[in-house]
Order: C-alpha cells, then structure tokens, then sequence
C-alpha cells in the first residue's frame, strides 16, 4: 500500500515511510554525537565464521573500534575486518564458532570491551554509541 501523505524537507519529497526513516536516522545521529565517544575506549566487534556457513561482509571503520573474524576458511579476505585464521576442532562449524563467542575476554584482553556480531550482521552505527547508552559514565 502506498503513502498518501507526502512531506517536504530541504527540496526532497518523501513518503510518510520514507520520512520516518529519514527522521528516526535523524535523531539516532544526533544522539550519537553527543555521546562522549572518546571516552569509552577501545572495542574490540568480533564474528566467527566456520564451514563456510556465513559470507562476512565489509563494514563501516570507526575510530578506536577493531573487527575481527575467526575462521578456518584460507580464502576469506576483507579490508575492513582482521581475518584471525585458526583450525576447526570439533568438526561441528557452530560449536566452533561460539568457543570466539563466549570467551571474548581470553582474545581481546586488551580491549575495555567487546561486542559479538553474527557473521551476516554488520553494525550500521558507532558501536561505541551502544556502549555509551548502557554504561553509566557517571560512575567511572
């Protein structure tokens, strides 16, 4: 079903749905600006992809923020994310991957914090936005 209503917003005509994205990005930007980014550290956003069952795609580069994707895959290159190769041990590709998933703290000691992402997800947004907004900064 199509829009009816239209707006109008610097030249550019725009479905109501089109509009409430437009808006909702908006906001979300704005936000993210005034969230003290610098403040959070490094971040380490890290996939696992074992078998061949995901296809990793690129993302967006933010300061202070690394990617990382485990893997037995000795094809898969990317120029944003830091391919780690390692060897299958288990034989099953998912229980591969979440011995990555749920010992982050054993890969990424030097990071203040890290984020899972599911290798066919990538984050849109500065990830150090997500942890700014459930972290109470007061208290550091």
């Amino acid at each position: 079903m199509k829009s009816v209503l239209t707006f109008l917003e610097g030249g550019l005509r725009l479905g109501f749905q089109e509009w409430s994205n437009w808006k909702a990005r908006r906001i979300l930007q704005s936000r993210v600006r005034a969230c003290p980014l610098d403040q959070v550290g490094r971040v380490a956003v890290y996939t696992a992809i074992f078998g061949g069952k995901d296809h990793l795609r690129e993302v967006k580069a933010f300061a202070g923020v690394d990617f990382f994707c485990f893997t037995d895959d000795k094809d898969l290159r990317s120029k944003t994310w830091r391919i780690v190769r390692t060897e299958a041990s288990s034989g099953d590709p998912r229980m591969d991957a979440k011995i990555y998933k749920i010992l982050p703290h054993r890969y990424f000691p030097e990071y203040e914090f890290s984020l899972w992402v599911d290798g066919t997800h990538t984050p849109d947004i500065d990830v150090r936005y997500l942890i700014c907004r459930g972290w109470n900064w007061r208290s550091r």
